[in-house]
């Protein structure tokens, strides 16, 4: 059994390679990275990327990372531009890949043991809509942000807190939100608020860089950030399943005003958002590690974030995994199962006449993640 076991795993992480290496060459592959790498040829020739949206496939993108980090594409652009081939791209791609192997390698090593069995592969590959493989053919950076995340995550069990918060500081430079983090040094028994302050100085320090090399563009930057009537702002499951979106498409769906569902979701977010902190506060105290306390923190933040997109349920995969061995009540775990695997049946609600209530069925990740939090809560009152 062990024999077929070992070789139906390596024939689906063949299979998982050869789709890799399918969409690492494929022409239509990579639309992030072709936006950002179009913003920084923007930004190389002294103009304003945030008042220029990049054309793809007839689509207009807007440049959503400070100036700072849309240098950092500037290398993929300009082997692309001087090879006149891929080149980028494909370095681009190898990139991914390692940060993938290492961040397998840090969650086996510091969070969660995986097996080399079939069933962890598909888990990884697969569950919550399979964010490995979505991060990588669209080009994304959510895995080296993830890799930045999970290393800091990896310092403070280690008791390296500085560590942990410069890390912090530095993801947080792509969005804000994983600032969220820097939370987790106020739960230790003693609350580290000087590491907590000195992290949010260096993140300060680190945003300041771009008023330093490209004066004006970070203020641009924020307007851009805050301009309302950008299509991002609107976009819900199963590419944004958030707690925020699964709101605000409720209401939309009830009244068929756009506005008036924003501004209700977010007066149904606070008191849901304080609910679930206040619960998550509570289980972080009876949680005996801080390995537990970190995966649990995880999943909190997933149910709180006002913005989760489908490739950052990479997040969730550790935290996930480890309730799921854990001894939960079986209809908890193939429940979270079912739903992490479905990830999203919109498309078949749709045909069947559901209607108005479609989009219910394009949540289910949402749906898996709440009950793998829950399985936390009851994981930590049966151990205190």
């Amino acid at each position: 059994m062990k024999k077929i076991n070992f070789w139906l795993t390596a024939a689906f992480l063949s299979g998982l390679l050869a789709w890799t290496l399918w969409a690492a060459l494929s022409p239509r592959a990579h639309w992030d990275l072709k936006v950002y790498m179009g913003c920084s040829r923007t930004l190389a020739q002294g103009e304003n990327p945030y008042k220029q949206d990049q054309l793809l496939d007839g689509i207009t993108f807007p440049c959503l990372y400070t100036p700072l980090i849309l240098d950092a594409y500037r290398p993929f652009a300009k082997l692309c531009d001087a090879t006149r081939t891929q080149a980028g791209r494909h370095a681009w791609s190898l990139l991914k890949i390692l940060a993938a192997v290492a961040l397998i390698l840090l969650w086996e090593k510091w969070f969660v043991p995986i097996r080399f069995e079939l069933y962890p592969a598909l888990f990884f590959a697969l569950a919550y809509g399979g964010p490995f493989l979505l991060d990588f053919r669209c080009g994304n950076a959510a895995a080296f942000e993830q890799l930045l995340l999970w290393a800091g995550f990896a310092a403070m069990v280690s008791e390296c807190d500085w560590l942990f918060g410069a890390l912090i500081a530095l993801c947080a430079q792509l969005k804000f939100t994983p600032l969220a983090f820097l939370g987790l040094l106020l739960v230790r028994p003693k609350p580290r608020w000087g590491v907590f302050a000195g992290s949010v100085a260096v993140f300060a320090a680190l945003m300041g860089l771009n008023q330093v090399f490209h004066p004006g563009l970070l203020s641009e930057y924020f307007r851009q950030l805050a301009g309302g009537d950008q299509a991002w702002h609107y976009e819900g499951g199963p590419n944004n399943c958030s707690t925020f979106a699964f709101l605000e498409q409720s209401f939309e769906a009830l009244w068929t005003n756009r506005g008036q569902a924003t501004q209700w979701a977010w007066i149904l977010c606070a008191p849901l958002t304080a609910a679930v902190l206040w619960i998550s506060f509570k289980t972080l105290r009876r949680l005996q590690t801080l390995k537990e306390k970190i995966l649990f923190f995880c999943l909190a933040y997933s149910l709180v974030v006002p913005r989760m997109k489908d490739y950052t349920y990479l997040l969730l995969l550790a935290p996930t995994f480890f309730i799921l061995e854990e001894p939960i009540a079986p209809s908890l775990r193939w429940s979270i199962l079912a739903l992490a695997v479905l990830n999203s049946t919109q498309g078949l609600a749709k045909p069947l006449g559901l209607g108005h209530v479609a989009f219910l069925f394009a949540y289910l990740k949402l749906y898996a993640a709440a009950l793998a939090w829950w399985a936390y809560v009851r994981y930590a009152e049966k151990r205190s």
